[in-house]
């Protein structure tokens, strides 16, 4: 639950470029070569990834048509308005590594003086010198583009993979958590990026879940008296539903690291696939005394074991996999809160003048959040996804956790370069 995240998008403290030294062996074995249009390296670079799957028990099969529509203008919208490139490493004839800059023209203007690059989309083996060739071939390139700032893993943009998870790699993952081999992060660490900003993701038993509402029984009371209303997904055409929830993303994720703005058709097309899986008894709207729109919760049904038995294929078999395992998850995923800014204050202020007493919207929703999620027979656990580590009354969840992991996002500064040539050690695509 990202509960309004209000921060400015600040780019850090020491703005030098920080000298990264080579590894004490390059393999010149290894080949870097640009993808740039060639059909049948693109095939490769999105095999690459289904490829490392494998190697990673814990890793949630990706789908070949999901990584493929990566690539398609018509359905990833950042391919638009942003420049990307990507390179393959091979060794012989196997490739072995991939990665990919880019420069995303809203990016900078939104959120930062500095023009601001982004890597992502990166896959290797566990090799220090193959990650010092990938990383500073797509970290030259954005230096000759005139970054100063670059921030990654972001694949393309926070809707879609970013973040890389830093511990707890043997538990069990969830739908929409950042999943990568562990040495993935000292790859980037090794190769000057630092640590810019963390995330975590809180595990509760029901007995958990029950503790920490305790706590916060007075403000979800409060916050009923003073009219504002819980009204789950349930109530609204499934249409209106994702439309209240995009316009409500829009503003309170707005400062939000990484965030652009997008469309609502862009929006609808990418929520709607996850609309089958959305628990829209559990999810829900926070409605104000004027009956407002203000805030939302959403939470996703347990569906990992089925999602995992399709084995990233889509075939009627697969789906028939789907639809035999889909009834086996136990645990609630409160993968997403917003509350506008506006709304917490005037509640605040509402509590203050009622009862002498500050009104929490935060405490309030993750109330009735938590009460839906016990009350539902199928639930034996719940995990708070991925909340800012400095997220306001992140201790409501923290400390009753049974399990916190922690994810990060990393950045590095450079010296912008006045050309705009190619990376030196890249191999020509012609």
């Amino acid at each position: 639950m990202d509960i309004v995240v209000r921060y400015a998008f600040l780019v850090g403290i020491d703005r030098m470029d920080i000298s990264v030294n080579p590894p004490p062996r390059l393999d010149t074995d290894v080949e870097i070569i640009a993808v740039d249009g060639n059909k049948k390296r693109l095939q490769a670079f999105i095999a690459l990834a289904l490829d490392m799957d494998k190697c990673f028990s814990q890793q949630l099969p990706r789908f070949h048509t999901s990584e493929k529509a990566l690539f398609d203008p018509g359905k990833n919208f950042f391919l638009q308005q942003s420049h990307s490139r990507y390179w393959l490493a091979k060794r012989g004839k196997q490739y072995i590594g991939r990665i990919a800059a880019i420069v995303d023209r809203d990016l900078s203007s939104n959120h930062t003086r500095l023009n601001t690059g982004l890597i992502g989309l990166y896959e290797a083996k566990e090799d220090s010198a193959l990650a010092y060739r990938l990383i500073n071939t797509a970290v030259q390139y954005l230096q000759n583009k005139g970054c100063a700032s670059i921030i990654g893993p972001v694949d393309f943009s926070i809707y879609h993979r970013y973040r890389y998870q830093s511990d707890c790699f043997d538990s069990q993952g969830f739908i929409g958590e950042p999943r990568n081999p562990k040495y993935y992060l000292d790859h980037f660490k090794e190769n000057g990026f630092i640590c810019k900003y963390t995330w975590e993701s809180h595990w509760l038993s029901s007995d958990a879940m029950e503790k920490s509402m305790a706590e916060l029984t007075v403000d979800y009371q409060q916050s009923l008296e003073l009219g504002y209303q819980f009204v789950s997904f349930k109530h609204y055409h499934q249409d209106k539903a994702i439309e209240l929830l995009w316009c409500l993303i829009q503003k309170t994720y707005r400062g939000m690291p990484g965030f652009l703005p997008v469309s609502f058709q862009y929006f609808k097309q990418q929520f709607s696939a996850l609309w089958k899986i959305t628990d829209i008894d559990t999810s829900l709207f926070l409605l104000d005394d004027n009956d407002e729109p203000v805030g939302f919760s959403v939470v996703f049904q347990d569906k990992m074991a089925a999602i995992r038995s399709m084995n990233g294929r889509t075939h009627l078999w697969a789906k028939l996999k789907f639809k035999l395992n889909e009834h086996k998850g136990e645990v609630a995923n409160a993968y997403q809160t917003g509350i506008l800014y506006s709304a917490i204050k005037r509640a605040a202020m509402r509590g203050l003048k009622k009862n002498n007493r500050r009104l929490s919207m935060t405490k309030a929703i993750y109330y009735h959040c938590a009460l839906q999620i016990k009350n539902n027979p199928q639930y034996k656990a719940a995990i708070i996804a991925l909340l800012r580590s400095d997220t306001p009354n992140i201790h409501i969840t923290k400390k009753f956790a049974t399990q916190t992991r922690h994810y990060q996002l990393l950045t590095r500064h450079v010296k912008p370069l006045t050309t705009d040539q190619s990376p030196t050690n890249i191999t020509s695509t012609q």
